[in-house]
């Protein structure tokens, strides 16, 4: 058997190359992989008075579970609906929620990515 031209062995060469690229995009495509998982977890909630009307200003703050680091600290002011939004990282915490004429209020929850929602009633 006669031995391939010079061009012929290129062309083999460019052949062999451009089907072992295809291979490895086969075993490697994006789409195959798992999704990478979303570790943001909204917060969403209401805060109501104890005949369950909601409370239009009060200030929150997420804290960790030892209540020694604020993770987040928002003021809302003037919002009838009495909700509330926000993110944090997939975890546990605590939420502490104050509003003038209330008691403190304080609890811990789960932040459990996509979404959690909280209804917290304060007390007098």
């Amino acid at each position: 058997m006669e031995e391939p031209k010079y061009s012929q062995r290129v062309l083999i060469w460019m052949l062999g190359a451009a089907a072992a690229v295809a291979l490895v995009g086969l075993f490697l495509r994006r789409g195959d992989m798992p999704p990478e998982e979303d570790s943001t977890c909204e917060v969403t909630g209401i805060v109501a008075a104890p005949n369950g009307t909601p409370v239009a200003s009060f200030e929150l703050a997420v804290l960790s579970p030892d209540m020694k680091t604020t993770i987040r600290r928002e003021t809302v002011s003037r919002r009838e609906s009495g909700s509330f939004a926000f993110s944090v990282p997939k975890g546990e915490y605590a939420i502490v929620c104050r509003a003038h004429g209330y008691a403190a209020h304080e609890a811990p929850f789960t932040a459990a990515p996509p979404r959690v929602h909280l209804r917290i009633e304060l007390r007098k």
